[in-house]
């Protein structure tokens, strides 16, 4: 899956297990434009299948579990619009094999929207984040792509709100990252839709130390039930890039979310990316910026049990 100097693939990735494994790759240089690679899974080998041009910095797949017929890919990109921001959703049809465009969102002046996107597992709601949302507080658009409802979940300060975000299985669970709170300690809150609402679930989870940006992209995992939460921060201190990856249960009885799991960085390497399974038993967390950046995976399996 190598690419071209300059391309800065792999920005995002995302992976379903729709038709034995699909991959979505972004690459955010691509002179300027950004574009997302597909790759499907034939006969252990990943084949690229389709290519989106001129958009792609964040990038997430439906799940394709249970049984589904389709297969989503949201795409957004904050730089579009002269940084108002964009994103779309697209879908497969396995019948024709191709791809149809099915939603196309254009961002208000200035607000970065696309910098992060999340697909619901069913592939029915998408959450968009625009951190530049009124001067930096921040803004996450949530939207039913089969009705066309649209709901708001707004920051509070100025904290980059949206930077990050994650849905659980069924789009009723949001985490949102805003790692500007409190001069880049970061925060990442949870909210669950109640009616016509979202509203928070448990309590605020914050960074650990100064400059831990906690929530910033792509640091943020929920898994499918979403009673369990993933969130990374850049660096264990001001002095080292080994980057730290807690995991926390939501406690029905006391609504707060409890630290489970703590796992450190290594080889010099920030924690820049992180993903749950949908049973929330396994973990994959990335550091491009480890071994000479050469970059790391490493996956942690049955991890909370």
């Amino acid at each position: 899956m190598a690419k071209k100097a300059g391309a800065l693939f792999g920005t995002s990735v995302a992976v379903s297990d729709f038709q034995k494994g699909w991959i979505a790759v972004s690459s955010f240089g691509n002179n300027g434009n950004g574009k997302v690679d597909m790759f499907k899974n034939e006969g252990n080998k990943w084949v690229e299948k389709k290519r989106f041009d001129n958009l792609g910095f964040s990038v997430d797949l439906s799940g394709g579990g249970d049984g589904q017929e389709t297969l989503r890919v949201a795409i957004g990109d904050h730089r579009k619009g002269q940084k108002a921001g964009m994103t779309e959703v697209h879908e497969y049809d396995k019948d024709n094999q191709n791809w149809s465009l099915i939603s196309k969102f254009t961002g208000n002046e200035k607000e970065e929207l696309g910098y992060s996107v999340a697909l619901s597992g069913d592939g029915k709601f998408m959450a968009a984040g625009a951190p530049r949302n009124d001067n930096g507080k921040g803004i996450v658009y949530v939207y039913n792509l089969s009705s066309g409802d649209l709901k708001k979940i707004t920051g509070r300060g100025k904290e980059k709100f949206g930077s990050s975000v994650a849905a659980n299985k069924n789009g009723k669970v949001i985490a949102v990252g805003g790692p500007s709170f409190n001069q880049n300690v970061g925060v990442v809150q949870v909210y669950e839709r109640k009616g016509e609402l979202f509203v928070p679930k448990g309590n605020d989870i914050e960074g650990t130390f100064n400059g831990a940006r906690t929530g910033n992209s792509n640091t943020i995992s929920l898994n499918g039930k979403g009673n369990r939460l993933a969130v990374g921060s850049d660096s264990v201190n001001n002095n080292d890039k080994l980057g730290v990856v807690r995991i926390f249960d939501y406690n029905f009885f006391t609504d707060e979310w409890d630290r489970v799991e703590k796992i450190n960085g290594v080889d010099d390497g920030n924690v820049e990316t992180v993903a749950l399974s949908d049973e929330g038993s396994t973990i994959a967390i990335g550091s491009p910026g480890a071994k000479n950046c050469r970059g790391q995976v490493r996956v942690f399996d049955e991890v909370c049990k």
